[in-house]
């Protein structure tokens, strides 16, 4: 049990404390300590009877930044990936990659890969994490005979091992229908700087037949 301090002018000093401190406080800037624009949104959902978790899209501001992207990227050479666990929403994906111009995509997981499939067919998919390689060799049998170029995505790659994996699983699909995989590898400036058997494992897979690499 927690017990007040004795000395007079400690408690003196608490109280007086009590009395000032919240009046140092910053007052609220709108409904909710909001500022006026969050204020607005909030009253928005009030008056549309929203009451449940809902993703608000500031349709004009989205705009705006992604004509800031287009407009850093415009005099380089750098090609833009749209991240689709950042748009979770076909309709706002397809605004956003509309927008940038881009039809690449990165992906983080099984699920939102066979999404991919379904809604941007003809998208450059890349893989934003390695999967294992018995969830790649699923993906890789349902989608064997799918013409869709998402059906064809590069696999991320983290160690020599997962490699061999994946050019395995890729060597199988090509004996049965003539498919190839991509792969590519996750180095780090770390892993570069430190790490001997990645020239090796690359030259290796310059050497298979059923798997590429890919930056």
């Amino acid at each position: 049990m927690k017990t007040l301090p004795r000395d007079p002018i400690v408690l003196r000093a608490a109280a007086l404390a009590s009395r000032i401190l919240p009046g140092l406080r910053e007052k609220d800037r709108g409904a909710g300590g909001h500022d006026a624009y969050f204020a607005a949104l909030q009253a928005a959902l009030k008056r549309a009877g929203v009451a449940q978790p809902t993703l608000v899209v500031d349709r004009e501001r989205l705009e705006a930044n992604i004509a800031a992207v287009r407009a850093s990227l415009a005099h380089t050479t750098l090609g833009l990936r749209v991240v689709t666990k950042s748009l979770p929403a076909p309709a706002l994906l397809d605004l956003v990659l509309a927008g940038t111009r881009s039809d690449r995509l990165m992906v983080f997981n099984g699920v939102m890969l066979d999404e991919m499939v379904a809604c941007q067919p003809d998208a450059d998919v890349l893989l934003g994490r390695p999967l294992p390689a018995a969830q790649v060799a699923d993906f890789v049998r349902r989608h064997a005979n799918s013409p869709a170029r998402a059906a064809r995505p590069q696999w991320l790659a983290d160690s020599g091992q997962r490699l061999r994996q994946y050019a395995e699983i890729a060597g199988r699909m090509t004996r049965r229908c003539g498919s190839t995989s991509k792969s590519t590898l996750e180095c780090t400036a770390a892993v570069c700087r430190t790490s001997r058997p990645w020239p090796r494992r690359s030259r290796w897979l310059r050497r298979s037949h059923y798997c590429g690499s890919a930056g």
